[in-house]
């Protein structure tokens, strides 16, 4: 009987028909945690990938744009109709919201968004939020105080700050009934950019950050030592001072490590890392698809720093 030669050095190709199920069911799962795209390929493949892949397309969601955002407002509120998942209910999965986009409808898709743990926002949107469920206030349409004490707690991401009063401090009533309840929901604060320190960074109305980045990407106007006063608020344990490359100079960068580095000496709370402004939304994504955080990464980078 002949027989085919076999070569050297060659190997077996396997195929994923080749593996158990449930190895390919967790390989869709890691695959569908990481890109959207992917989930929305696997949606389209056949009704039990469908089942799978689903619950991932709205993890995590990124909203540039108007349009889109009408359209998300919509799927929160019917759902998508298919014979394989009658019962889905979008909402109930989502847990990171990118909402760039500036308008009111932020107000509903946050509404409806119990399981949200990550939000990103420009200052415009966060104003719908904290006028909007502000007793006080009556001149936006009204958000319950109650659609926002029932949600987790949040790590929010400003993407610009250079307003003085992005913060809304203004918002803050001296009776407590009559301020939102927003403020104290934000544990973890992340900001893309900022203007000066001195100026920018009142938050003693957020009463509950327990950890803080700011970006360090314009000297002349940055004091980083104003910086501190951030462990003036009680429940702060973390600083972390991002550096921007892209917007340092070498000297600057180097003069920054150097501050931290004294610094931690009789301060151990405060970390440095590194970053690019291009790349905020990237990181953003990284952290709500459960890779590192910036709060890992600042880990890490001060750990080496100092070794």
């Amino acid at each position: 009987m002949s027989q085919t030669p076999i070569k050297a050095g060659s190997q077996a190709k396997t195929s994923i028909l080749d593996l158990p199920t449930e190895l390919v069911v967790d390989i869709f799962h890691y695959a569908c945690c990481l890109s959207t795209s992917f989930s929305s390929a696997l949606c389209q493949l056949s009704t039990w990938t469908r089942k799978i892949a689903l619950p991932y397309l709205f993890l995590t969601v990124i909203i540039k744009k108007l349009g889109n955002k009408q359209g998300f407002t919509k799927v929160l509120n019917q759902g998508p109709s298919h014979p394989s998942t009658p019962d889905f209910k979008p909402k109930d999965y989502v847990e990171s919201l990118w909402l760039e986009a500036v308008s009111n409808r932020t107000l509903s898709i946050f509404r409806a968004c119990d399981n949200l743990v990550n939000l990103a926002l420009p200052v415009d949107n966060l104003m719908w939020l904290v006028y909007s469920s502000s007793p006080a206030m009556h001149t936006l349409s009204p958000l319950s105080p109650r659609a926002i004490t029932r949600k987790k707690d949040l790590h929010l991401l400003i993407l610009n700050a250079k307003k003085p009063n992005w913060s809304l401090r203004e918002a803050v009533n001296n009776d407590p009934t009559l301020t939102s309840p927003f403020f104290a929901k934000v544990t973890h604060l992340r900001i893309g950019l900022v203007g000066p320190y001195i100026t920018h960074l009142e938050l003693a109305h957020f009463t509950r950050l327990t950890h803080i980045a700011i970006p360090y990407h314009q000297p002349e106007y940055q004091n980083l030592s104003d910086l501190l006063r951030v462990f003036d608020f009680p429940s702060t344990i973390c600083l972390v001072v991002v550096l921007l490359t892209d917007m340092l100079y070498d000297t600057q960068y180097q003069e920054a490590v150097d501050w931290v580095k004294r610094t931690r000496v009789t301060n151990p709370k405060v970390y440095v890392v590194t970053s690019r402004q291009p790349d905020l939304q990237s990181e953003w994504e990284e952290e709500a698809r459960h890779g590192l955080s910036i709060w890992d990464k600042a880990e890490r980078f001060t750990h080496v720093l100092l070794s």
